[in-house]
């Protein structure tokens, strides 16, 4: 008898927790494809300005961008040190 019980008790310990997995399951699921779809929105973009563009093209591509991406910061970044020309000649004060 107390085998029966103990079986039955198993059984709809198991029962109830595939149905709890199954919910939590779905939970994660959904939760997931929103993370997925936050990234995508928040995808980085850059564009490289290399000395080879004239004034236009250079121009051309920040508007370009700008169209592409409205609500965006342009951030000019260099890898020169800051006494540097980009011809490698040091800038004289």
């Amino acid at each position: 008898m107390k085998e029966a019980v103990l079986i039955i008790i198993l059984i709809a310990l198991f029962v109830s927790g595939y149905f709890l997995m199954k919910k939590i399951d779905f939970f994660m699921d959904d939760n997931l494809k929103k993370i997925e779809k936050e990234t995508k929105k928040a995808e980085h973009s850059f564009i490289v300005l290399t000395k080879e563009l004239s004034d236009e093209e250079l121009a051309s591509e920040i508007k370009q961008f700008r169209n592409k991406h409205g609500k965006s910061d342009i951030i000019i970044y260099s890898n020169l040190p800051a006494n540097q020309n980009s011809d490698g000649s040091e800038i004289k004060k």
